[in-house]
C-alpha cells in the first residue's frame, strides 16, 4: 500500500517539477516520501531526495516500528525541533550521519500571542491547562497540587481551567469534586479563540510524562502568563529556572504545587517571570525563526545534492 502511495507522489511531484520530498513526520509520511525518492532515483527524474522532521517523543517509544535509524540514515537531512530531539535520533544512528541533523525549532506568532494580563485578584487564582485530557499529560497530577495549594493558600480561591479534551475529562471532574478545586472545562477550542484563555489565567501549568517541546508552553509564555512544567525531555530548553518559567520534578504533585504557590503569593516574581517568558519566545521561538531555520535547511540540502 505504502509503495502505490509512494508511486501515486513521485508521480505528482514528477509532473510538478519537484525534486526534493519534505515530510513533516518521522511516520507513515516519511516512509512513502523514501520510497517515492529512491522511485525517482531509479528512473531518473522526478523527486529523488527527501527529508523529513523529527518530534518525537511518541516515535522514540517504538524506534523499531518507525524504523527511525534506517530513515535518518537514508535522509538527505533531518530537521530536529529540539536539541534533545537531536540528541535521542544521534543515539540510534552512526557518528557518520549526525552531521546532517539540524535543530530547527518551532515556533508562535507573538503578534497573536500578546500580553493581556488579568486584573490580579486577592480572592482568586486561576490556574490553565491546554491540552489533550490523556493520561500521557498527567492531569490527576495538576488537580492533586490545585488541593494542595488551596489549603495553602485560603482564604484565597484556587480554579482551574481546562482548555481541550479527551477521555480522563470525568475523571479529572471527580477529582476535582473530591478535592474541592473549582474547575471549569472549556472543551477543545480554536486557534482563533484561544489566547482568550490565556490571557484569563494567573499561571500556566503542565505535568506531561511525556512531550517533544510544547508550542502550547511557548503560546502561554507569549502571553507573558508564568508557566509551571515539567523538568523533562526538550523543556528546559524553553524554561530557565526562575528566570523564564519554574520546573518541577515528573511526577510530583508536591513540588508542582511549591512552584504555583511561589506565583500565587509573589505577584512580582510571577510578572518578571512572565516577561521573560515572553522575550524568550521571541529571541528562539517565533514562526519567523522556524520559517528561517527550514530555509536555511533546505539551502544545505540543495547546496549538498542529494544523497
Amino acid at each position: 500500500f505504502y509503495v502505490a502511495e509512494a508511486i501515486m507522489l513521485w508521480s505528482l511531484g514528477a509532473a510538478k517539477g519537484v525534486t526534493h520530498l519534505h515530510a513533516q513526520h518521522a511516520n507513515v509520511a516519511a516512509n512513502v516520501s523514501w520510497l517515492a525518492a529512491e522511485f525517482g532515483r531509479q528512473v531518473g527524474h522526478g523527486p529523488q531526495s527527501w527529508s523529513f522532521t523529527m518530534h518525537g517523543s511518541t516515535e522514540f517509544l517504538d524506534v523499531e516500528r518507525h524504523d527511525l535509524g534506517a530513515k535518518a540514515a537514508a535522509a538527505s537531512r533531518v530537521a530536529c525541533i529540539s536539541d534533545f530531539t537531536r540528541s535521542q535520533l544521534m543515539m540510534v544512528t552512526d557518528p557518520d550521519a549526525w552531521g546532517r541533523f539540524d535543530v530547527v525549532h518551532c515556533g508562535v506568532d507573538p503578534a497573536r500571542f500578546v500580553p493581556d494580563p488579568p486584573e490580579r485578584s486577592a480572592d482568586e487564582f486561576t490556574v490553565l491547562f491546554v491540552g489533550r485530557l490523556g493520561s500521557e499529560k498527567g492531569l490527576p497530577l495538576i488537580v492533586d497540587a490545585l488541593g494542595l495549594l488551596q489549603k495553602r493558600v485560603a482564604p484565597m480561591r484556587v480554579r482551574f481551567l481546562v482548555v481541550g479534551d479527551g477521555p480522563l475529562r470525568n475523571e479529572v471532574a471527580d477529582r476535582c469534586a473530591e478535592l474541592g478545586v473549582d474547575v471549569e472545562f472549556a472543551g477543545a477550542v480554536g486557534q482563533h479563540e484561544i489566547a482568550g484563555y490565556y490571557h484569563r489565567a494567573d499561571a500556566f501549568c503542565m505535568a506531561s510524562f511525556r512531550e517533544g517541546i510544547p508550542v502550547v508552553l511557548m503560546e502561554a509564555m507569549a502571553c507573558e502568563i508564568p508557566c509551571v512544567a515539567p523538568d523533562i525531555t526538550a523543556i528546559p530548553e524553553l524554561i530557565e529556572e526562575g528566570v523564564t518559567g519554574l520546573t518541577a520534578t515528573a511526577g510530583r504533585a508536591d513540588e508542582i504545587a511549591d512552584r504555583l504557590e511561589r506565583y500565587a503569593t509573589d505577584p512580582d516574581f510571577a510578572v518578571g517571570v512572565g516577561k521573560a517568558g515572553r522575550e524568550k519566545v521571541l529571541a528562539e521561538f517565533t514562526t519567523a525563526d522556524t520559517i528561517a531555520g527550514m530555509a536555511a535547511f533546505f539551502d544545505r540540502v540543495r547546496l549538498e545534492g542529494r544523497r
